[in-house]
C-alpha cells in the first residue's frame, strides 16, 4: 500500500454502547459509532457497526439530532449480534448505501453453548446477500478515502495475544469448523500532524496486534488515539498487564475504551494513560470526541 494521506479532523459520536449518562438516550450491550472526517475539500461520514437494535439506533440518532442523509459508508467490523442485529432493517431503509465488510461476516456462524449450537451470525444474512446490491467484501486493507482505510484481516503476532479457540464455529458445506474470528476488521484514520486514529469494535485479535498491524500497513508509527472495545477481561490479568506494558511503549496520546472492556481493566488503564471516559468509566452512549 502506498503512502497514506491525512485527514484534518475526526469527530466520533457514540450512538450505541453498554452504558449511558446523558438523559433520554438508550443503552444496550453493543456498539455503533458515527464518524465524521474532514480533509482538504472533502468530508467523509462513516457509520461503524450499528448495534443490536434498529429501534434503539433510530431513537438515539433522533435524540442526538444526527441525520444519516449525508452518510457515505457503513463499515461492519464482524458478525456478532451486538454489532449487526439491526443490519437487515437498516438496509431496508438505506437501499443504496455502500457497505464494507469481510466476506465471512455474511456467512453461517455459531457458538457452542450449554444447550447446543447457537446462531451467532448476521440475522437474515442470506436475504442480504441475495437482495442488497451495494456490498463490498474485502480481506485486505481497503482505502475508503484520503487518509482513511480499513485494516483487512489483522495479523496476529503478539505472543501474549495468541487467541485460544473458545466456542465459536463457522459452517462450511454443512460442517462446523473452529472459528477464531479472523474476519474482524477495524478502521484507521491518519490525522494530520498527530498520527493514527484506530477505531475498533471488539478487537478479538488483541489490541496490540491491531496497533502493530495498523503501523505495518500504513507505515505510520505514531499512534494518536485508540477508540472502541478492547475485549479485555480482568480475569485475564496477565494478558492485561502485558497489554499495558506494550501500550506504554507505543505511547498513544488518547485511549477511549468501551463496550467489551471490563471496568476493572479500564481502571488499570486509567492509572497509566489519558483516557477519554465519562463518570460511568466508559466512552459511553451519546459522548463524542473531536480530534484535530
Amino acid at each position: 500500500m502506498g503512502s497514506l494521506k491525512v485527514v484534518d479532523s475526526v469527530k466520533v459520536t457514540v450512538l450505541v454502547e453498554d452504558a449511558v449518562l446523558k438523559d433520554n438516550l438508550w443503552a444496550t450491550h453493543g456498539i455503533s459509532f458515527y464518524i465524521e472526517t474532514k480533509a482538504i475539500n472533502k468530508k467523509t461520514n462513516i457509520l461503524f457497526d450499528i448495534g443490536p437494535s434498529y429501534l434503539l439506533l433510530k431513537h438515539n440518532l433522533k435524540t442526538l439530532n444526527i441525520s444519516l442523509s449525508k452518510l457515505d459508508y457503513l463499515l461492519i467490523s464482524h458478525e456478532h449480534e451486538d454489532h449487526t442485529g439491526a443490519l437487515d432493517e437498516f438496509l431496508t431503509d438505506h437501499k443504496t448505501l455502500p457497505v464494507i465488510t469481510h466476506p465471512d461476516t455474511l456467512s453461517y456462524k455459531c457458538s457452542f453453548e450449554r444447550n447446543g449450537y447457537k446462531f451467532r451470525g448476521v440475522i437474515n444474512y442470506r436475504k442480504i446477500l441475495k437482495e442488497y446490491k451495494h456490498l463490498t467484501f474485502t480481506k485486505s486493507p481497503l482505502k475508503i478515502s484520503d487518509g482513511i482505510i480499513t485494516t483487512g484481516e489483522i495479523d496476529r503476532t503478539a505472543k501474549h495475544e495468541k487467541w485460544k479457540w473458545k466456542k465459536y464455529y463457522k459452517r462450511v458445506g454443512g460442517k462446523n469448523f473452529k472459528d477464531i474470528i479472523t474476519n474482524e476488521q477495524a478502521l484507521i484514520l491518519n490525522l494530520k500532524n498527530k498520527g493514527l486514529v484506530i477505531i475498533t469494535g471488539c478487537t478479538h485479535s488483541g489490541i496490540i496486534n491491531l496497533i502493530w498491524h495498523a503501523q505495518k500497513i500504513t507505515k505510520v508509527k505514531k499512534i494518536y488515539a485508540i477508540i472502541g472495545g478492547f475485549h479485555l477481561k480482568i480475569r485475564g490479568l496477565n494478558k492485561v498487564k502485558q497489554t499495558i506494558k506494550e501500550l506504554a511503549k507505543i505511547k498513544p496520546a488518547l485511549i477511549a475504551p468501551c463496550h467489551c472492556t471490563d471496568f476493572q481493566v479500564i481502571k488499570e488503564l486509567d492509572d497509566k494513560f489519558d483516557l477519554a471516559i465519562s463518570d460511568l468509566g466508559h466512552f459511553s452512549t451519546g459522548e463524542e470526541l473531536l480530534l484535530d
